[in-house]
């Protein structure tokens, strides 16, 4: 993967729309990207409780097609706002996946720490989920 440069410029919209931190993951964060293949994107909020979400979706969006120009005409951007995903999505942007924008270290390590919590839970609730499914299969 070469490096994701964001100006000044864009870190401050960034902030303006409080965003906290960027993840590129997936195949591009790896180095293992075809020429079509998608920028996987995880957006992470300062503040969720906002009354203009779509408005501020459409802004982030704006701001990662000037980030990655390819994707205006090439491979697509898949935005993943990660605080509606699930613990599994979670964990595998931050565990494979590279932050090329965080505000700052320690929201940023709050916010690891908090999914590295739910995801514990999740698959404790997960294994149990199938160990009664397959128990079920089994009568």
């Amino acid at each position: 993967m070469s490096k994701v440069i964001i100006s000044q410029k864009t870190k401050e919209k960034l902030e303006a729309l409080d965003v906290g931190i960027l993840y590129l993951f997936g195949s591009r964060s790896r180095g293992v990207a075809l020429e079509k293949s998608d920028y996987d994107i995880g957006v992470v909020f300062i503040n969720t409780k906002r009354d203009d979400t779509m408005k501020r979706h459409g802004a982030v969006y704006n701001i990662l097609n000037d980030i990655f120009p390819d994707a205006i005409d090439g491979p697509k951007l898949d935005i993943s706002y990660l605080q509606e995903a699930n613990a599994s999505l979670q964990m595998s942007a931050i565990q494979y996946g590279k932050a090329i924008f965080e505000i700052n270290p320690r929201f940023r390590a709050d916010y690891e720490e908090s999914v590295l919590k739910r995801y514990d839970d999740y698959r404790f609730l997960q294994k149990e989920y199938e160990n009664a499914t397959f128990a079920a299969f089994q009568k």
